[in-house]
């Protein structure tokens, strides 16, 4: 219960901290240099998404390569297997 009470906390701190950020960023700096900053994001952002992007294909690519090379199937089996259920319960002992 202690745990559920400091993450709500902390939640709302941060949304706190967050909003008056955001209102103090506007009221504080001038909008030409709020444009700029907004540019130089969205060219951040779109920078990450082509580095993750040629990430991801160079990432397959050398996995074939070693697929290929240690002679294991094209096709892998799915990674995120889920169990099926236990049959057995445990009791818990305090």
């Amino acid at each position: 219960m202690k745990g559920m009470f400091w993450f709500t906390a902390g939640a709302a701190a941060a949304s706190y901290v967050y909003l008056r950020g955001r209102k103090i960023y506007r009221e504080v700096l001038p909008k030409p240099l709020r444009d700029e900053i907004e540019r130089r994001t969205d060219d951040a952002a779109v920078d990450l998404g082509r580095f993750t992007a040629n990430f991801k294909a160079a990432m397959e690519e050398r996995e074939a390569e070693i697929r290929d090379e240690l002679a294991i199937e094209d096709d892998p089996p799915a990674r995120h297997h889920r169990h099926p259920a236990r049959t057995t319960t445990r009791t818990r002992t305090r």
